[in-house]
């Protein structure tokens, strides 16, 4: 409960800082130096990224004398058809997520208080950011195989045609 000041020389502001705000200057304290940490397993991430796109570029244009070979071109053919049919499994279950997602919004109860409307409105806002954070890792986590599978089958081409 909220103390109210009892008489004019208390002004019912407590004296000793309360527990929670401790606890959040604890929490401030460490954000400088997980600030850095995140800086740095994102320039690493992308780091790894670039020398793996960098990779696989130099492996496509080593293999580019044998792109005569008709294996070589269904094996490519095959890939990329399996990329396009993971992306459109992907809309599927986007346009899938977001049918829900509306359907849920037009089934929103009457809110009869404030509080329950703002706790509706924002139920349905988390639900909308899930919705988006699932489909952008699903999409990146898409590419990042496209980008290891493409880089191994680079890899093997090469082996196989310098053999």
């Amino acid at each position: 409960m909220e103390r109210l000041p009892m008489n004019p020389t208390d002004s019912g502001v407590p004296t000793q800082p309360a527990p929670a705000a401790s606890t959040l200057h604890s929490a401030l304290a460490l954000t400088q130096p997980a600030a850095v940490q995140h800086a740095m397993t994102v320039q690493k991430l992308m780091a790894g990224w670039v020398t793996r796109t960098a990779g696989t570029g130099i492996k496509a244009l080593t293999l580019a004398p044998f792109a005569a070979d008709p294996q070589t071109w269904t094996e490519l053919l095959q890939l990329q058809s399996a990329i396009v049919q993971r992306l459109q499994e992907q809309q599927q279950e986007n346009m899938q997520g977001w049918a829900a997602w509306l359907q849920e919004r037009a089934q929103l109860n009457r809110a009869n208080t404030m509080s329950k409307l703002v706790e509706q409105e924002f139920d349905l806002l988390a639900r909308f950011v899930l919705l988006l954070s699932d489909q952008m890792v699903n999409l990146v986590t898409l590419q990042e195989n496209v980008e290891v599978n493409t880089g191994y089958w680079l890899g093997e081409q090469l082996a196989a045609k310098s053999a």
